[in-house]
């Protein structure tokens, strides 16, 4: 079985992350262990044929509605990391990133959803 692409998406890690429990409820394929399963294979390539490409359109619209109704920049919870202090002590420190809201994201992601359902 081969793939095209015929659309590529690129998304932050950190958006990733935060997204993943919501994505793996998402059907997909991963190409390189020839398996289906749910969610993002995230260190190769993911195929999402149309009902998960459907489910995915759903899910991301709702993010999309939801991020409408932030301020023009956001935050939201990163990783949590070690930060180490100049006498040797240390702390766990919650991280987090900043997004400025843009309507490309928006716009691409509902016309897209336009063009597959």
């Amino acid at each position: 079985m081969s793939f095209f692409l015929e659309e590529k998406v690129e998304l932050s890690d950190d958006i990733i992350q935060y997204m993943m429990d919501f994505l793996n409820w998402m059907p997909s394929y991963n190409p390189e262990t020839k398996e289906s399963g749910h969610g993002l294979a995230y260190h190769g390539l993911t195929v999402i044929h149309k009902t998960g490409a459907e489910k995915l359109i759903r899910v991301l619209d709702k993010w999309l509605k939801l991020i409408d109704e932030a301020p023009d920049t956001f935050s939201y919870r990163g990783d949590i990391i070690w930060k180490e202090e100049e006498n040797g002590e240390g702390y766990w420190e919650q991280t987090r990133n900043r997004m400025k809201k843009t309507t490309e994201l928006s716009g691409s992601v509902r016309s897209f959803n336009d063009e597959w359902i």
